[in-house]
């Protein structure tokens, strides 16, 4: 499956988060976080990946926030 690089599009990146600010929020190795992605886990819990033109994902801080939120009340990743 190839990226839809035209999503990231009227996004401001001061409202994005690197693959590498997430995986340190969540503690893990930025392969982890990659991983996660490819596995559609963050799919899953409604935070959807983004794609710069270099073909780097961004994840929208909200969403991230949300999710590091629900992770705390719910014990972790399903």
């Amino acid at each position: 499956m190839s990226p839809d690089y035209s999503t990231v599009t009227g996004e401001s990146y001061l409202d994005l988060y690197t693959t590498q600010d997430v995986a340190e929020i969540f503690r893990v190795h930025p392969r982890t976080v990659s991983r996660w992605d490819l596995q559609d886990k963050f799919k899953k819990y409604g935070v959807e990946t983004l794609w710069t033109i270099g073909g780097h994902r961004r994840f929208r801080k909200r969403e991230i926030h949300e999710l590091f939120d629900k992770m705390i009340r719910d014990g972790g990743l399903a």
